[in-house]
């Protein structure tokens, strides 16, 4: 097998675990990204990124607008291919593929093993069946396994009992936090191996907010979960890990990374010191 091909099972295997939790290593890294440069033409909207991202964990990326969370975390499954004049350079490794940005990566399986979920839910124009129906028939799911895999993601997300009686019926018609539930489940569904959150509650009331987060917080039992965040009391609930990043010489980049409970308790930068504190960004 071609070394840049992305391989079809999920492949993050770890050592086994002494029984004293005191020894235990720390986990393995499932994405490790080094030398990350993003450019929007002439605009270098990322510069010299470097961090690790392990398996089975939550990552939290947190910092003021602007300072790039998102094109990193646009990164992590070449959805920058997808703008005009966007150029990632450096490197990015995941699990046993060397580099995600070398041409010649299969960006299919790339985003089924790498799901993303965006700040707005964005279900299909159609019904709860059809959600789950395209995006699996495309990645070669045979159609007799579809509606097993939707009906236990659904359940996953507590949202089975709501919508089973109502499969055929529009998506859109689920309220907010009902959509972005669905869209968790559609990605879920995929079994990927990450996934990637851009401030999925930012558009969601407070109690929809809720429940969503209960559930990404659930779910490093069973993927590993990138979310870039505004909220740093929601950063400080949910995340094992907090990567801070910030704008300087006129660029993105990671000035602090760590433990959350280190990172929020005692961080080393002093603008990430004073963004954590809320008195600056």
């Amino acid at each position: 097998m071609n070394d840049l091909s992305l391989p079809s099972s999920p492949g993050i295997r770890q050592g086994d675990a002494s029984l004293n939790p005191k020894s235990q290593p720390e986990p393995a890294s499932v994405i490790s990204v080094r030398g990350l440069q993003l450019r929007y033409g002439d605009l270098v909207a990322l510069r010299d990124v470097n961090l690790e991202i392990p398996s089975s964990q939550v990552t939290a990326v947190v910092g003021p607008s602007g300072c790039g969370k998102s094109s990193f975390l646009s990164c992590l499954n070449r959805l920058t291919d997808l703008i005009p004049s966007c150029r990632a350079e450096g490197r990015i490794r995941f699990d046993d593929v060397p580099d995600l940005l070398h041409p010649k990566v299969d960006l299919l399986e790339l985003r089924r093993r790498v799901g993303m979920v965006f700040q707005k839910p964005n279900p299909f124009p159609l019904s709860i069946r059809r959600n789950f129906e395209l995006p699996l028939r495309e990645h070669g799911v045979p159609k007799d396994e579809i509606p097993g895999r939707m009906e236990s993601t659904l359940r996953e997300v507590g949202l089975w009992k709501e919508v089973a009686d109502r499969l055929n019926s529009g998506a859109q018609l689920l309220s907010g936090g009902q959509q972005q539930r669905l869209c968790i489940a559609r990605a879920l569904a995929l079994k990927p191996d990450v996934i990637l959150f851009d401030e999925p509650c930012s558009a969601l009331d407070p109690m929809s907010s809720g429940i969503v987060e209960e559930h990404i917080a659930a779910l490093k039992d069973r993927v590993t979960v990138v979310i870039v965040t505004h909220n740093l009391a929601q950063a400080h609930r949910i995340a094992d890990r907090l990567a801070v990043f910030w704008v300087r010489d006129g660029a993105g980049t990671l000035i602090e990374d760590g433990p959350a409970r280190r990172v929020f308790e005692s961080p080393r930068d002093p603008d990430a010191a004073l963004y954590l504190r809320g008195a600056k960004g």
